[in-house]
């Protein structure tokens, strides 16, 4: 039996500043699909990005979601945002941290809520805030989040 190396479709991904464009083959021809939405440049997510606020995350022991609640307080309307979040225990050492992309139609000066599919696979930790278990061994958290990316409808 002979193995023949062949390329594989697996690559690793960076997060850029840009937002990717599609391409989509039909045919013989190849047509670019522009990005729905614009991602702003590095510069303007530094200035706003303390101008998008959350608030009222949760995340009960058994849940499998997170929530939270997203606030535009930036003179544009947002269709995504990219955030850090960085999960903490109660001594303030990391337990985890993603990135997350939260597509989100949140016009300026609205507050939205949002969901993200919860990092907490084996339901043994639970937002200190939330409500608490009557299970000893569950693990109180607390989260920080920054904001890594902004994007708005064109």
């Amino acid at each position: 039996m002979a193995c023949i190396g062949l390329p594989a479709g697996a690559r690793k991904v960076r997060l850029s500043l840009k937002a990717p464009v599609v391409e989509q083959k039909s045919g013989d021809k190849s047509r670019t699909l522009m990005p729905k939405s614009e991602e702003l440049d590095s510069i303007r997510v530094a200035q706003w990005a303390d101008s998008i606020t959350f608030a009222g995350f949760d995340k009960p022991l058994q849940s499998t979601r997170e929530t939270f609640f997203v606030t535009n307080n930036t003179p544009i309307p947002i269709a995504w945002i990219s955030l850090d979040i960085t999960y903490l225990d109660m001594d303030g050492r990391m337990l985890h941290r993603r990135e997350v992309r939260i597509d989100i139609d949140l016009p300026q000066g609205e507050t939205r809520l949002a969901s993200v599919k919860s990092f907490d696979l084996q339901k043994s930790l639970y937002y200190h805030r939330s409500h608490t278990s009557k299970r000893s061994t569950a693990i109180p958290f607390t989260v920080e989040f920054a904001v890594r990316g902004i994007g708005r409808r064109l």
